[in-house]
């Protein structure tokens, strides 16, 4: 799911599928800032849980507290948004900053019985939700309280997640309990090993199960298609903790190193310097290499880490067989990497809530961030199409356009002075 989609396609609309206390939803998040979109969520994550539905929530400190811009670390404070949830009685978990981030973003929900999970990239923010970040809103709402605007594609802040039942969503479970113990939430406390497993980590074979509810004719078409298929769909999820040697680092470099054909990477921090060396090598093997750069943002945190990347990319721009392109008017904060796209029996995408930088997603030593990776391998082809569909819109004409060594000697220069004015401000701050 891309653009606004995986907000009110997914988010919400799994949220609005709850209905009462047999149905749980579990939601991760980096970022949860105040807005018109959040407010709406808001409501509606209390309305559900007043219904019954098993709301649990892990949000970051760094993400989702109010901050004074001229005070240390230690001044935040919970914003409104979280102190509504926890009055309502939702059962919050906060990482806090001493801990590391908390950099996971996704959900895992049952309904009806079946679980479900997304993960990925994406946060829940106006600007994610709405084209100009919500400045725009007309007072309208739709019948779930949220509000109207016209139809956008992809909204000022662009990013994707991947949604996925079945096993892959017992495993991301499996990732948020993990989570939500370590931060000292609990799992029934009166409830027997046998009860919580069944709750929380049993899913029904659903195929057959899905087969019984459906119509007749509609079965037989269904298990005509599942006779088509060759093998089986592989999800791989993972995570990383802070400060350890974590497991994507290496796992990436793995996919790029066995890449044959083409590499495509769409992350906003592009910044591990063995990743962009073993790309570099690829491309000179022959392999095709396509970077998408994130384009324009109105966050000074995220302009002044664009303008880092430009050695690299000055580095990279002129090797035959890379392509390095830039988003038009928007900033891609989604986390794909695919290789082989190209090969439907080689073919392996990756889809993380981890970026490629050394701060907070670390390389070889691990960064400061709890972060997860979700491989893709043995593709169904409806699945292959769907990220080629969605690579080739991307890198289109109409998407993005060509970085340009014209462009990066004026990107060079402004790097440079934002980076002085940058440091003497932290040094102004924090002496």
């Amino acid at each position: 799911m891309t653009g606004s989609e995986y907000l009110f396609d997914g988010l919400v609309k799994r949220l609005a599928e709850t209905q009462n206390h047999k149905d749980y939803y579990h939601l991760v998040m980096h970022e949860y800032l105040d807005g018109e979109f959040t407010q709406a969520f808001n409501k509606l994550l209390i309305k559900k849980h007043h219904q019954g539905v098993n709301i649990r929530i892990i949000l970051c400190q760094a993400g989702s507290w109010q901050w004074s811009k001229y005070t240390p670390i230690h001044s935040s404070s919970e914003s409104q948004l979280v102190q509504d949830l926890k009055e309502a009685g939702i059962d919050i978990r906060i990482q806090p900053l001493t801990w590391g981030l908390e950099h996971q973003k996704g959900i895992v929900y049952k309904i009806d019985g079946e679980w479900g999970m997304m993960m990925g990239g994406g946060t829940i923010i106006d600007q994610a939700a709405y084209p100009f970040g919500g400045s725009k809103f007309n007072g309208q709402r739709d019948a779930l309280g949220f509000p109207l605007h016209d139809p956008i594609d992809i909204p000022e802040y662009y990013d994707m997640m991947i949604s996925a039942k079945g096993d892959a969503a017992i495993a991301w479970q499996n990732i948020f309990l993990q989570r939500w113990l370590y931060l000292g939430g609990e799992l029934n406390p009166t409830w027997s090993k046998g009860q919580i497993i069944k709750a929380y980590f049993t899913q029904p074979s659903s195929i057959q199960s899905n087969l019984n509810h459906i119509k007749a004719e509609e079965a037989l078409q269904a298990k005509a298609h599942l006779s088509t298929l060759k093998r089986d769909e592989k999800i791989i999820l993972m995570h990383n903790v802070p400060n350890t040697k974590g497991c994507a680092h290496p796992t990436i470099m793995s996919i790029l190193e066995n890449a044959r054909s083409s590499i495509h990477i769409e992350v906003p921090y592009l910044l591990l310097e063995d990743v962009l060396h073993l790309c570099k090598e690829k491309a000179r093997e022959g392999v095709l290499v396509n970077y998408l750069l994130p384009g324009a943002s109105p966050r000074l945190s995220e302009l002044l880490t664009n303008l880092t990347m430009t050695d690299w990319i000055n580095e990279h721009i002129d090797l035959e067989n890379v392509n390095i392109r830039l988003c038009r008017d928007r900033y891609n904060h989604g986390k794909l990497i695919a290789a082989d796209i190209d090969d439907p029996e080689n073919a392996v995408v990756t889809v993380m809530t981890s970026n490629l930088e050394p701060i907070i997603s670390g390389g070889k030593n691990g960064g400061i961030a709890f972060d997860s990776i979700c491989i893709l391998e043995n593709l169904h082809p409806s699945t292959l199409n769907q990220f080629s569909t969605l690579i080739s819109r991307d890198f289109s004409p109409e998407l993005s356009y060509p970085v340009t060594k014209e462009s990066l000697k004026t990107q060079s220069t402004i790097s440079k002075i934002t980076a002085k004015i940058m440091f003497n401000t932290i040094n102004y701050f924090f002496p």
